[in-house]
């Protein structure tokens, strides 16, 4: 008898959940011409997906936003390890607590989010491509860095990263083998020689040395030397290929995703170096990876490097795709006279970055951190210090998932610098 009524309740919430959607917003059609179809047959738009509630009207309307402007999907955390890994519902700080490593064996992995965003991109017609993102995030707790500093378990986990590829293999776009594994360093303030970006002596620096990577790597990346360290991401990149079997079967582009290097800063100029000079570093030792992963969170107060974006894409060369992720505006600490003023600062910045970038055939992925501001990450309860803004206007559509100034710029953009010829080789 339970069970007949528990069955009665649910109907009677999807019946809710439906009256309330088309009570609220009474088509789920949008005018604006699919940002897909502006792009051009060989440059994909994604988005990462923030709630995968279906009981919801506003989250329901904005995935349909999403599905509408992107072929490719992006879990915000479903696949990240330190995500993965489930925690206990309660834990006692006790001497019998026992780490992930104690056990030399992988827990339980929580599926549960990346399953929802994954079966939402594979319901859409066409399916939705799938991001990975992220394989390899150094410093997000002590049991993600246990797995990943256990050979034992690293390999594990890597065999279980593989087999959940292989079961969408052809829908999986990319991945984000590594993601900020550098020093990170915050656009708001200045750390002075605390700060290794600025402690560097020289922009000239040879960002191929093992010493400066020694200063700028972020400590949880196994290995007691810069040289280990370095051999410890050629190792990872050698086993997922393997595991993938790339050298029979078409792969994923794995990818290097990192932040701030957009910004006018001179620590964001040596970042860019940075990555160059590991990419080289890879490369010379049979690991090549196969394009960067650049996160654009832009902040209202500084604007772009245009033209040092524009010259990192084509110091990447033919051979190296750059996916752009995550791009938002963030307006901490920007005084505005007026919503109008920041509506424009946001599309100017947008535009500028996008002019910098969209004319390079290596650019084949242009994503979002969300694309309407009600559901940005800044707006969560849940977001941490420096990110979380309850008026943010981050995105392309205000609440009621109606167009803002910087949506045409975008357009327009996209059509200006639609990318027909063929997707850099690797």
């Amino acid at each position: 008898m339970h069970l007949i009524f528990d069955a009665i309740g649910d109907l009677l919430k999807v019946l809710l959940s439906a009256v309330l959607l088309f009570w609220t917003f009474p088509a789920l059609a949008f005018e604006e011409k699919p940002l897909k179809e502006s792009a051009g047959p060989n440059r994909t738009i994604s988005c990462v997906l923030r709630s995968t509630a279906d009981d919801d009207a506003a989250s329901v309307r904005a995935n349909a936003l999403i599905a509408h402007h992107c072929d490719t999907l992006v879990s915000e955390n479903g696949m990240k390890l330190h995500h993965l890994i489930e925690q206990p519902k309660s834990r006692t700080e006790t001497a019998d607590d026992k780490s992930v490593c104690d056990g030399h064996s992988l827990p339980p992995f929580n599926l549960t989010e990346a399953g929802k965003a994954w079966d939402f991109a594979y319901r859409q017609e066409p399916d939705m491509l799938v991001h990975y993102h992220a394989v390899i995030w150094p410093g997000k707790g002590d049991d993600a860095d246990c797995i990943l500093s256990d050979p034992k378990l690293l390999d594990e986990y890597l065999i279980w990263v593989a087999k959940r590829v292989d079961q969408k293999r052809q829908h999986i776009a990319s991945i984000d083998l590594f993601n900020e594994i550098f020093v990170k360093f915050s656009p708001l303030t200045e750390n002075g020689n605390k700060d290794p970006w600025l402690a560097l002596s020289t922009d000239r620096e040879d960002y191929s040395h093992p010493d400066i990577f020694g200063q700028l790597f972020h400590p949880s990346i196994p290995g007691t030397t810069p040289e280990g360290q370095i051999q410890w991401l050629v190792e990872v990149v050698d086993a997922l290929r393997a595991k993938l079997d790339c050298a029979e079967r078409a792969c994923p582009p794995l990818l290097l995703n990192e932040d701030l290097l957009s910004a006018p800063y001179k620590r964001s100029a040596r970042k860019r170096q940075a990555i160059l000079g590991l990419l080289h570093v890879l490369e010379d030792a049979g690991a090549k990876l196969d394009g960067v992963g650049l996160q654009a969170h832009l902040f209202a107060k500084d604007g772009i490097d245009a033209d040092g974006l524009s010259k990192f894409a084509t110091d990447l060369g033919e051979s190296y795709e750059l996916h752009v992720s995550e791009l938002d505006m963030s307006s901490i600490s920007y005084l505005a006279d007026s919503a109008g003023e920041l509506e424009k600062v946001h599309a100017k910045h947008v535009g500028d970055f996008l002019e910098a970038l969209l004319p390079h055939a290596n650019v084949v992925r242009l994503g979002f951190w969300g694309l309407s501001d009600g559901q940005h990450v800044s707006r969560s309860e849940f977001s941490p210090p420096g990110i979380k803004d309850p008026t943010s206007t981050a995105t392309l559509y205000n609440d009621e998932l109606e167009t803002k100034y910087v949506f045409e710029f975008v357009e327009q953009k996209l059509v200006a610098h639609r990318l027909n010829p063929p997707k850099v080789q690797r």
